[in-house]
């Protein structure tokens, strides 16, 4: 297997060094405390991934270790979505360039499925679906159903803790050990409408604004934003960001707009505006694909934060965007309409 210290994975001196944390000895199973360096870990190899592919693609971090307060094998599961399976082909050869092995799909059909070692220690597992399939959402739901509900994710850990001391030497019958549990959580998740064998948004893309979106992106700002003030009017936003650059992002299915989001940057800091999705898309990944792919663009030219502004009684949009990194800041918000006058 290849390191990742070779010149193949070419890994940055920063993350190099937070390899050193992960994996266990033999393939064993060991659960640690949770660290927040997963994340970071999960950024970087991101970025590296990113770079080498040949079409857009999404990343997610997914599996215990995305999950803050639970212990998790030290082993960053990343899921890397593509439109389709013959895009999914096409990154094989990259991946493996980057040190990743290839193991087809391993017992999950639809899967393609990598492994990153270090000193022969696996670090990244890379799992590969076709985006909002049915395997793309039971991960992306259950991961959110554990951190929406403690005392699941406090039951869950315990399970974890029972089989990892049962089966220390034996991955397959810890992962089996588990399975009872996911499925039931899955299967409540089926029934409330979470999870869908549904292929409706898998042809979704994330795009730049063309013109003739105006109307349709019109009609999801008014469906969506039904109470702007006069001078958020959607019609003069179009004009005046077009006026200034072109970073309005549309989500597209099936050829409808189904949602946006604005992005600017000036120079110090990035900004995200008008991030909207129609109700009946919602949960199924197409604001976080928007959100990443805006952010991208701002780090593109050199934007290094980026901030958003969230009504504080609106804890559901809260709870969105922490769950991408986000982190709400001791700020006092204020604005002033530049038609008033400045008192003296």
């Amino acid at each position: 297997m290849f390191s990742a210290r070779t010149r193949k994975s070419n890994v940055t001196d920063k993350a190099n060094n937070m390899w050193q944390a992960l994996g266990t000895e033999n393939n064993n199973i060991e659960l640690v405390p949770h660290s927040k360096k997963w994340k970071t870990v999960f950024e970087l190899e991101s970025s590296r991934i990113r770079q080498i592919c040949p079409m857009p693609v999404a990343l997610e971090h997914v599996g215990s270790t995305s999950i803050p307060g639970i212990k998790a094998k030290p082993v960053i599961d990343v899921m890397l979505g593509f439109q389709s399976l013959k895009d999914g082909e096409q990154l094989i050869e990259p991946l493996t360039s980057l040190g990743y092995a290839y193991f087809g799909p391993n017992g999950i059909e639809g899967r393609q499925f990598f492994v990153l070692k270090h000193k022969n220690r696996s670090v990244v597992h890379l799992h590969g679906f076709i985006i909002n399939s049915e395997h793309w959402q039971r991960h992306l739901f259950f991961k959110q159903f554990l951190i929406d509900n403690p005392g699941e994710k406090k039951k869950y850990q315990k399970l974890k803790e029972k089989l990892a001391k049962a089966f220390k030497h034996d991955r397959k019958r810890y992962s089996s050990g588990k399975n009872a549990y996911i499925k039931s959580i899955e299967g409540r998740l089926k029934l409330n409408g979470q999870i869908s064998d549904s292929t409706r948004s898998n042809a979704m893309i994330v795009r730049k604004y063309r013109h003739i979106d105006r109307s349709a992106l019109l009609s999801l700002w008014n469906r969506v934003f039904p109470d702007h003030a006069p001078h958020n009017s959607p019609s003069k936003v179009i004009d005046l960001k077009q006026a200034v650059d072109d970073m309005i992002f549309v989500a597209e299915s099936d050829g409808k707009v189904i949602g946006s989001c604005l992005a600017g940057y000036d120079g110090h800091r990035g900004w995200l505006y008008a991030v909207a999705v129609y109700p009946d898309y919602r949960h199924h990944g197409v604001g976080t694909r928007l959100v990443r792919t805006a952010v991208d663009a701002l780090k593109d030219i050199g934007c290094v934060k980026v901030n958003i502004q969230v009504r504080a009684d609106n804890q559901e949009i809260v709870g969105f965007y922490t769950s991408l990194g986000f982190l709400t800041e001791e700020r006092i918000s204020m604005g002033l309409v530049v038609n008033d006058t400045i008192k003296a």
